[in-house]
């Protein structure tokens, strides 16, 4: 028999050994894409097998909430992976979506759980934690798992505007600069302006497909102002609450130069990826000029470069 813990109505395994563990009614959950290669063809003996690689060393908000997603849909035995950070942070979002459970103290459960499987307490990288402050906020800002659930699958369905990590990153962002709970929401919903065309063509497409009185019926007043935010930003009307969305945009959610963000104050750290000679990347420079012509917002009165990956 593998070495295995429990959580909830889960098994959890590090890898080897699945067909010690797994009983007919189980599903089979994967958090490391090689075992996903071993244990695909699990789906041919009648399991159901899914899969979701977190990116753990960015605020992979969307990778969160797809893991508490689907630990919540009965039991399941659950491949951790050789990263123990992933199963780390899936189980800490799962407490989060299913308990509310507040950030720190599920990453604090979650590593306590973990530690017999893997002899040591995992403990989550900066963008990571940053990412689930980022569903916790999110969860409370919308109204609750269901409305999100609802709002992610629209996401999805417009494959997250310019993709789930850079919406991720726009949401998580926005919460680690104190964003209104507004704001939030509106975050939530700003696969609506993006994708091929202007942003206006975009939003007014996207509000007629979706239905206006849809949003407003499921978000009530949040969806309210929400696509007021909207509205702003698709047409260029860039104060306020659309200020803020697009101070955050300007500095890459999603790109590759940008590793993080980090709110000290009145101060915002934006770690860049490192060039050719150690000196911050140029286009990470770029979008920090760029943001900071939008300033002040959320209190937030000045940018400062790092190089290199934030210290969790």
């Amino acid at each position: 028999m593998p070495l295995s813990v429990k959580y909830r109505e889960h098994v959890l395994i590090v890898g080897p050994g699945l067909d010690e563990v797994v009983e007919a009614d189980m599903k089979i959950v994967v958090f490391d894409e090689h075992f996903m290669d071993v244990y695909g063809d699990y789906v041919f003996l009648g399991y159901d097998v899914a899969a979701e690689t977190i990116v753990v060393d960015r605020a992979d908000l969307v990778g969160l909430y797809t893991a508490a997603a689907l630990l919540d849909t009965g039991s399941s035995v659950i491949v951790c992976g050789k990263e123990p950070k992933r199963c780390l942070m899936a189980i800490a979002a799962h407490m989060v979506y299913r308990d509310g459970v507040d950030p720190e103290n599920a990453i604090t459960k979650a590593s306590s759980l973990l530690k017999p499987l893997y002899g040591t307490a995992p403990q989550p990288t900066a963008q990571g934690l940053t990412a689930l402050k980022g569903l916790y906020v999110a969860l409370d800002a919308i109204g609750g798992a269901q409305k999100l659930s609802i709002v992610m699958s629209l996401a999805l369905n417009y494959e997250y505007g310019e993709g789930k990590l850079h919406y991720g990153e726009t949401v998580s962002w926005l919460v680690e600069i104190g964003a209104e709970p507004e704001t939030i929401v509106a975050g939530l919903l700003h696969f609506m302006l993006e994708g091929h065309g202007p942003a206006w063509e975009l939003y007014e497409r996207r509000l007629e497909a979706l239905g206006r009185e849809n949003i407003i019926n499921l978000l009530g007043q949040r969806g309210v102002g929400a696509l007021s935010i909207l509205e702003d930003i698709a047409y260029n009307r860039l104060e306020g609450s659309a200020r803020t969305i697009a101070f955050i945009e300007a500095l890459g959610p999603g790109k590759p130069y940008v590793h993080h963000i980090r709110r000290r104050g009145e101060e915002l750290i934006v770690y860049c990826r490192r060039g050719t000679y150690g000196e911050p990347d140029r286009d990470c420079v770029a979008g920090i000029e760029k943001a900071s012509k939008l300033l002040p917002v959320t209190g937030i009165t000045r940018l400062r470069v790092a190089a290199g990956e934030p210290v969790s």
